[in-house]
């Protein structure tokens, strides 16, 4: 018997050409597929819904955590939500989140409601408001020595803005050609949705996006328009890694790099995702990467979601250029340290160690690292659970060139789980089709069937909670039929 391996999933494509139909609870690994896990809590409960996530190191190497929600700052202090709120605490409006910025040993945090916020990580005890006149914002980024901020509010609103700090002093927003703070409107292409910070700043409007390179004094930051109709179709639709910022536009999803704009959705998940999404909650899309896997995953509320909270992920491989998704509600995606944990500390994850669902073994309790996360009741959850249950389904075949055939047995070949298979047959392209009962794998490890027909698909189910690693095809048996 031949391996058929599971190709690429292309939902875009039709359901006759090769390719996977359905890659669900999964992310592509080579040639292979492997488990997507269940959320786990990494730290106890806060007292709302998580509006955002940061994270930063001081000059002394110590990581720190932290997280808004619409009335409290937090620091996850080994899995305690610690309040490090200024005085008052915060009114964040809603459809607003809170968004972070490391500059130097300085977290800072924006909401937009409230005045920008700061604290100095190894020194301060709580955020308090960024001294000097800072502008309150929508976008937050670090540029060289800036601090800038994108759709800001100074005596009015200016969704167009770009707006930025004196020169390695975020405090200091007196514009002179001397300090070197400045502004910049952008009268082309609708609101500044996000700045990306590094050596040069990159400007995500609704249909355009700017690049801002620093050429000192006067000009301070010349600004290049990179891409008309091109944008950011929500504002926390993007995220970077190693030089690479993915984003969604409105006709689908893309990477831009020093080459230029690179579509990675097209003929792939573009109109599968905007037949899928939620339009009416855009505003909830969030979007992280996990560099330990390369993926970069972005989360949004599928038409099934009528309350608007994301219910879904897609899931980009750009190592391999293959998609996936996953079914799990959440809040938010971003990315989180581990900060490390002793056994009372876990205690305030959970009530008992007996309900820890990761392995004391794992690097989530031993800080220090990076990792994809997600917020989900009131907690900083990270992806460290038991396997979710996966399903890979393949496009239909023709399993004896064109002719009827029978196929008697497939061999999934997975290295561990609990596997069953189901078949779909039909003998026109036209023709209604459904999949038959479940078949269990045997202790030959096949799974037997009698489907006889001119079409046959076949889908792959992986009980949740096992130990597997690796989907990589499946092997048929089957014999030709009659022409007929």
């Amino acid at each position: 018997m031949a391996l058929i391996p599971f190709a690429e999933w292309t939902p875009d494509l039709a359901d006759v050409v090769s390719g996977m139909t359905v890659a669900k609870n999964v992310i592509s690994k080579g040639n292979s597929y492997a488990p997507f896990y269940q959320l786990n809590p990494v730290t106890d409960a806060a007292t709302d819904t998580l509006l955002g996530l940061g994270d930063g190191k001081s000059s002394g190497g110590t990581t720190f955590a932290f997280a808004g929600d619409s009335g409290k700052l937090y620091r996850n202090a080994s899995g305690t939500m610690t309040d490090v709120s200024k005085s008052g605490g915060y009114s964040t409006s809603a459809d607003e989140r809170f968004r972070f910025t490391a500059y130097g040993d300085r977290m800072i945090a924006s909401n937009y409601s409230d005045a920008i916020q700061s604290y100095v990580m190894g020194t301060s005890s709580a955020f308090a408001d960024l001294s000097g006149s800072a502008p309150r914002a929508r976008s937050i980024a670090t540029v060289r020595d800036f601090f800038v901020c994108g759709n800001v509010y100074e005596s009015g609103d200016y969704p167009t803005r770009v707006r930025w700090s004196a020169l390695g002093d975020p405090t200091n927003w007196t514009i002179s050609t001397t300090t070197q703070s400045d502004y910049q409107d952008l009268y082309e292409g609708g609101e500044v949705r996000a700045v990306v910070g590094g050596e040069y700043g990159t400007v995500f409007l609704e249909d355009a996006i700017y690049r801002m390179t620093y050429v000192g004094a006067p000009i301070i930051f010349q600004f290049d328009q990179i891409a008309s109709n091109r944008g950011l179709a929500a504002r926390d639709a993007f995220a970077s890694s190693g030089g690479t910022i993915f984003f969604l536009d409105r006709d689908g999803f893309y990477a831009l790099t020093a080459q230029g704009i690179e579509p990675i959705g097209a003929n792939k998940v573009d109109r599968f995702f905007w037949s899928d999404v939620n339009t009416s909650f855009l505003n909830k899309i969030t979007c992280a990467v996990d560099p330990e896997n390369k993926v970069v995953m972005w989360g949004y509320a599928t038409r099934q979601s009528t309350t608007g909270t994301p219910d879904r992920i897609l899931i980009f491989n750009w190592r391999d250029a293959r998609w996936t998704y996953a079914d799990i509600d959440h809040e938010l995606l971003g990315q989180t340290p581990t900060t490390g944990y002793t056994l009372e500390q876990m205690d305030s994850i959970e009530a008992s160690l007996d309900d820890h669902i990761t392995s004391f073994d794992s690097d989530l309790y031993k800080g220090g690292l990076i990792l994809i996360a997600a917020a989900k009741d009131k907690k900083i959850q990270s992806f460290t659970g038991s396997a979710l249950e996966a399903t890979l389904e393949t496009a239909e075949s023709s399993l004896a060139d064109n002719r009827r055939a029978m196929l008697r047995s497939i061999r999934p070949v997975v290295d561990g789980g609990t596997l069953s298979m189901q078949v779909a047959v039909r003998d026109r392209a036209n023709d209604a089709f459904a999949f038959g009962a479940s078949s269990p794998q045997n202790s030959a490890g096949f799974c037997p069937f009698r489907a006889e027909g001119r079409y046959h698909r076949a889908r792959l189910s992986i009980a949740a909670g096992g130990t597997w690693s690796n989907a990589v095809g499946i092997e048929i048996d089957a014999v030709a039929g009659g022409i007929r």
